[in-house]
């Protein structure tokens, strides 16, 4: 669910929500993901606020401590949509690289969810 949606819901800031999961970020991820917050098209939006709580919240662990079990960038995610009632698989990647139907961006509404 996203901040701004649990927000209006629940009236409780998204920081404090109890329904995030924990985030486990690689360094280098985090660095990249970081970056993405100075660029203008995510700097002062709502997708850019919520990717800076996340990233204000996530535990950072070297690449050889991270787990298979972890969703990471560029790492295939299996899902069910509910709306089309439908399983998903796709690619979790940074925006650039979002130029498949299989691949959702790290920015996109879905990867908020």
């Amino acid at each position: 669910m996203n901040a701004t949606i649990h927000e209006e819901r629940s009236g409780m800031p998204a920081r404090d929500c109890p329904e995030r999961p924990p985030i486990v970020l690689i360094a280098k991820d985090h660095e990249r993901l970081h970056a993405l917050l100075n660029t203008p098209s995510v700097q002062d939006s709502v997708v850019g606020r919520f990717l800076r709580e996340e990233l204000d919240r996530a535990d950072i662990v070297t690449r050889d401590v991270a787990s298979t079990s972890l969703v990471r960038m560029g790492f295939e995610v299996e899902f069910v949509d509910h709306a089309s009632r439908h399983i998903r698989l796709v690619r979790l990647v940074y925006p650039e690289e979002a130029d498949t139907e299989h691949c959702v961006s790290v920015l996109s509404p879905l990867a908020t969810l």
